[in-house]
């Protein structure tokens, strides 16, 4: 029985809606901010005398987030575990009562570590981006008022859509990408559960004692997992005529927001030339219309961040121009693809 790959479905989009409805508010707050008092002399001085009551802002809004995203991630990783073990258990035709009295292993309890201190780390790294992005706002102003070459609010407007444009960044994943701060939680949680399945269910095969799994394939998934739908893998590396679980991961396999799954392989059952049921045909076509929905998505999103940062009527209007822009190119590329569009990934919470 393949793990389930939407265990969690619910999860992510909790931990996603919860940091792009935090990063909204901290735009709006820094935006608010810089806008008390522009045109006042002394502005500058005052400013920069903020920092200290927007760090406890921030402080705030982070706080509530960050106390309820570990504790629904931690509870999501130990799930996911239990639900790799069970997996394991129906390919082997064992009930679910063999459960019952199985403990938390060590690794799982440094996953769940590894979790909290991803968040913690998460926590820390947005405030010391949005303080530093609220100094580069007043130096700019005031750098470009002094110069002749801007007002003050037109300098304040550039550097904070500037800031919207990229959002809460510094986020940097176990390969180097980055990513936007509701992504990178997004990511961490899908990718931590998502080991915590495999684990779960690496593990209990190798109590049982059966030494090969099965790659999931589906025709939507990445160039680098392409190759791998569909094979079977030796757990131990102890099998021969088999590439190893080690092998895979290296290649790229279960790499972060990796959806592949695996099931129990029986090479007395699954013949070479029955594998055909486990694996579908790759299709890049239907991969890069997924991606461009999500760039669509990501558009929708920076424009919002863009009109929550403007502190004028014309930035304000031209931010709403462009998100009704995207949001209509996205419906014309949803009706012409047929794919299933996600308003929870465009429309964050604006709960106040």
């Amino acid at each position: 029985m393949s793990i389930r790959t939407d265990l969690n479905a619910l999860l992510l989009e909790e931990l996603f809606q919860m940091y792009t409805d935090a990063e909204i508010r901290m735009m709006e707050k820094v935006a608010k901010r810089v806008k008390r008092g522009v045109t006042e002399i002394g502005w500058t001085e005052e400013k920069l005398g903020d920092v200290r009551q927007l760090r406890k802002e921030i402080e705030a809004t982070m706080g509530n987030a960050n106390r309820l995203a570990k504790a629904k991630l931690s509870k999501g990783i130990i799930s996911a575990y239990f639900s790799g073990v069970a997996s394991a258990n129906k390919d082997h035709g064992i009930p679910a009562s063999i459960m019952k009295d199985l403990k938390l292993p060590a690794h799982l309890q440094r996953l769940v570590l590894e979790a909290n201190n991803l968040i913690d780390g998460t926590s820390i790294q947005i405030l010391r981006h949005t303080q530093d992005v609220y100094r580069s706002v007043m130096a700019e102003a005031n750098t470009s008022t002094l110069m002749g070459v801007d007002t003050r609010v037109e300098a304040a407007q550039r550097s904070l859509n500037m800031f919207a444009a990229k959002g809460i960044t510094g986020f940097v994943d176990t390969v180097g990408r980055r990513w936007d701060m509701a992504s990178y939680v997004e990511m961490a949680g899908r990718t931590l559960t998502a080991h915590a399945a495999l684990q779960g269910h690496f593990d209990r095969q190798g109590e049982i004692g059966n030494d090969l799994v099965i790659v999931s394939s589906f025709g939507t998934t990445c160039p680098i997992c392409a190759p791998w739908g569909g094979k079977v893998l030796s757990i131990s590396g102890k099998t021969a005529g088999y590439s190893t679980l080690d092998q895979a991961k290296s290649a790229g396999l279960f790499h972060p927001n990796c959806k592949h799954t695996i099931t129990a392989y029986f090479p007395e059952i699954d013949e070479p030339e029955q594998r055909h049921i486990h694996q579908r045909q790759y299709n890049p076509e239907k991969y890069d219309q997924i991606q461009e929905q999500r760039y669509n998505e990501i558009q929708i999103r920076r424009w919002k961040r863009t009109e929550a940062a403007a502190i004028t009527p014309v930035d304000q209007k031209r931010a709403r121009q462009k998100v009704a822009y995207w949001q209509a190119r996205q419906r014309a590329h949803i009706q012409a693809t047929g794919l299933k569009r996600k308003y929870g990934r465009e429309n964050p919470n604006r709960a106040r």
